[in-house]
Parts: C-alpha cells; structure tokens; sequence
C-alpha cells in the first residue's frame, strides 16, 4: 500500500498546524522563502501545496530538532529504530535516558547543521507515539503508555488525550506516592480496530521504511536550527532572500494551556512573539501569520491585521496587512480536523 501522498508528522503533537497549512499558504500568497520559528510537528510546511524556494525551520527544544534531523539524514536507521511495540517498562526506561541526554544533545545540534543523534530521535518519536498526554521528554514522573484505538483515519481531538488531563495525582494515603493514571481504552468509535498514533497509527506501522523516505525527500533541503526564534527572524534569514512568509506558532499563553506541555516555555513568550509581529507587520517584503487562541492576539487589530477563526475551538490564524486579505468563513473549507 502506497504512503499518503498527503505528510504529516510521524508523532502526535498538541497545537499542530497541519489543519491550517492550506489557509497559512493562501494568506502569505507566492513567496520565495518560508520561515518557521517554532517547528513543532511542522503541520504548516508539509501541509503546503508545493515548497518555497528556500525553507527554513528552528525550534529552541533539541528533542524536536534532533527528531526532524533524523529524519532527513537517517530514516532507514530511524525506520528499524522505532520498530517497537508499546511497552510500558521501555517506554520509561527511554524517558529517562532522553531526560538525562536532553542538555548534551544541544551542543551537538548547534555545533553541526547535519548533526543529530539518531539513537535518541528514534526514542522521542516512538516514546511520543506511546505516551499518554504530556510531558514526554520534560519531567520524571512516570505514566503508563496510550494503549487507544485510533482507526485508519483518526480525527482532530479524538484519540490524545487533553494534555491537562493526565496529571499525576498524590495518593489518598497521603504517603507522596504518586498514582498512575488509567490509560485510555476505549476503542476508536465505530471506525474499526486501531493500533495507536503516530508510528504506532494503523496506516504508519507496517511502512515506516516508505514514510520516513517520503519525509525525508520532502524536507532534504530545509534547513533546521536549533535555538531560539530570534535567530531566524532577522533580516539575514528572512528578507534577504526575497518576499518571505514567517509562520510564528508559539506556545498559546499560559492561561489558556498547561504550563507542562514543552520542555523550552517562557511565560512571556506569546507577548513577545505579537510584539515582533507588530514591529514588522509593514515589512513590503515580509508576509506573516501569527496563530493563537481566542483573543489572544486582538491587539494585532489595531495595527492594520486580519482576523481568521479557522477551527470552531477557537483556533485563530492573525495575518499582517500585506497578506492576501481573502475573506473566509468561521471554518476554512481546506481545514479538515486532523491530527498530527
């Protein structure tokens, strides 16, 4: 069986873009340079129609960078690597080994643009395919793996838990025990036997070989940094080469998300993002999209920016004046509830 012709990435990952890339595109409009300062599952770029001409993709969590490095630069290691089935004594025996590794992982990335070990990659995307809820990768208390039924075609919102959720709570014995969480069971609602998410979705586990090539040739030549988003905002990698759209994601803010969803989180980050976002909105050569919740960045009004409500959750797509200005309903047509 063929692999989806349609990309996507190859673990869950809360707040994914994919969903949304069809209207991000429209909004930047032609461009010749594509800048993603907070990669994440990369839902905005392997959602787009066809690839600028340069990409550039930066994320500050070295987990993140180095999972998408190994997938350019070793998917067939990456491929037999997470090859496993879930098992929850493997599963917190490789938390624990990405927890200790996590800060020497860093160096490595930042000193080489290919660098990347694949040995930890294949555990963060198994790992995150397994686990229930957050926290993977950022903290020691254990949980017992996702052992849902997705189907072949889970839908948005269906199968990974709500983050927020899976807290670990302290015994009622009041011994500082901490209890484990019921995973969840159930299957996957009418639409057939499911293995999971991620590597572990019934459409991936049997061809990881064949998907992790067809990431691999989408992405062999964007180039991925590690760092903070900083780094790739400035006029060397963004106007330099031309009109170029800067697709900003970060992390909601905090009152209206767990603060325990990514290992790299600044409480005022969201502010910081909407205050560059401001600064350059007029840039003749810069099309930016800055996605949030809600009301998030309404301020954005003010100074000339259109508002798109793509999902009825309140997802929102904010757009700088010189976006294509298309009028869309409250659910983008091309914005299908999927998950990454």
């Amino acid at each position: 069986m063929a692999v989806s012709t349609r990309l996507r990435a190859p673990f869950p990952y809360y707040g994914s873009k994919l969903a949304s890339a069809s209207l991000i595109e429209q909004l930047m409009g032609p461009i010749n340079n594509l800048v993603i300062p907070f990669a994440g599952s990369l839902g905005e770029l392997l959602g787009r129609s066809q690839p600028a001409k340069v990409e550039t993709v930066n994320d500050a969590d070295g987990l993140v960078v180095n999972a998408w490095r190994a997938l350019v630069y070793s998917p067939e290691a990456m491929a037999e690597l997470c090859d496993h089935p879930v098992h929850e004594a493997t599963l917190h025996a490789a938390h624990d080994l990405l927890i200790a590794r996590a800060p020497d992982l860093v160096e490595l990335l930042r000193g080489d643009p290919k660098a990347h070990d694949v040995e930890l990659a294949a555990w963060w995307v198994w790992g995150r395919s397994c686990w229930l809820g957050s926290g993977w990768g950022c903290e020691a208390h254990r949980k017992r793996p996702d052992l849902i039924g997705h189907g072949d075609a889970p839908k948005e919102g269906r199968g990974v838990a709500r983050p927020w959720v899976s807290r670990p709570q302290l015994s009622h014995a009041g011994q500082g025990v901490t209890k484990r969480q019921l995973p969840l069971l159930r299957g996957s609602d009418g639409t057939g036997v499911g293995y999971g998410v991620g590597i572990n979705a019934s459409q991936n586990r049997e061809r990881l070989r064949e998907y992790f090539a067809a990431l691999a040739d989408r992405l062999r030549w964007v180039r991925i940094t590690c760092g903070d988003w900083r780094r790739v905002t400035t006029p060397a990698v963004t106007t330099s080469h031309g009109l170029t759209g800067v697709s900003l994601d970060p992390p909601y803010d905090h009152a209206m998300r767990s603060k325990r969803l990514y290992r790299e989180d600044s409480p005022t980050l969201s502010a910081e993002v909407r205050a560059w976002a401001i600064e350059n909105g007029d840039d003749p050569l810069l099309r930016i999209v800055l996605c949030g919740k809600h009301h998030e960045h309404d301020e954005l009004l003010e100074h000339g920016w259109s508002r798109h409500e793509w999902r009825s959750d309140g997802e929102v797509i904010w757009a700088s004046p010189r976006c294509e200005l298309v009028e869309f309903g409250p659910l983008f047509a091309g914005c299908r509830g999927v998950s990454a």
